[in-house]
């Protein structure tokens, strides 16, 4: 598991070297000034991957930073310890076992995190991820679904096998409410009928073109044209969790 004492470590020499105050860090880094101050003093721990992410750019390095060998630990490595549970099986099942956690769906469809266009043969549900009530992070509940992540192209923010949990949009979204540093589900058409889902920050270009940009530059950006059938922002990822 991450070894949350050595990343609150590492933020708080960041924050050092950086000579911001805790409370301007939060500001730009768009996360509670409460919660900024009961991460530094370990009263909650630095283990969602946004929030990361959102200090590591507000701090100006690669997300990398933050995990190294050194900061991960073969203790307790458990996901209990993170009150984070994946079940597979029924929801009813899911229910007694975990009775106060909230559940989001599994989806048995991974989100590709690459430029390549995968189809979705399903849509069923594979399993539930249990969040314990008192450990929810902010704007979960059982509205998301959650997917596998596939792929490398939005390393190190995602890596492969990570779980995002996507909060979907009743309709689609407009275009001057998408925030470039956020993650997007989106639906993009393969032109053979059929559709992939894919995890990409969006860049707005002008009213009927956007650019698909991934975190990793080894891999090339995607223009898209808004008025191409079948494609759709579908959801945003609020929440992303990796098991180590």
């Amino acid at each position: 598991m991450i070894n949350n004492d050595k990343l609150i470590d590492k933020l708080k020499k960041l924050i050092k070297e950086s000579g911001m105050s805790a409370r301007k860090l939060a500001d730009i880094a768009g996360i509670h000034e409460v919660s900024m101050y009961r991460i530094l003093n370990g009263q909650r721990k630095l283990n969602n991957l946004d929030t990361i992410y959102k200090l590591s750019k507000a701090l100006g390095v690669d997300l990398n930073y933050f995990f190294t060998n050194s900061d991960v630990s073969e203790e307790n490595s458990d996901n209990e310890n993170l009150n984070v549970y994946i079940f597979y099986g029924d929801k009813k099942e899911a229910d007694k076992k975990y009775p106060s956690a909230v559940k989001i769906p599994l989806m048995k469809s991974k989100a590709a995190a690459t430029p390549a266009i995968i189809e979705i043969s399903s849509d069923e549900i594979d399993g539930w991820v249990s969040i314990s009530a008192e450990n929810i992070p902010k704007n979960i509940s059982e509205r998301c679904f959650a997917f596998r992540v596939q792929g490398k192209s939005m390393e190190p923010m995602l890596r492969e096998n990570d779980l995002v949990a996507v909060l979907p949009y009743s309709e689609p979204p407009s275009m001057d409410s998408i925030i470039p540093s956020n993650v997007y589900l989106v639906k993009i058409p393969d032109g053979f009928g059929g559709y992939g889902l894919s995890l990409k920050h969006i860049n707005v270009i002008d009213e009927e073109v956007i650019e698909l940009v991934s975190d990793n530059k080894k891999f090339e950006n995607k223009i898209i044209y808004l008025q191409d059938d079948g494609f759709q922002v579908m959801g945003r990822v609020i929440w992303m969790w990796r098991e180590l």
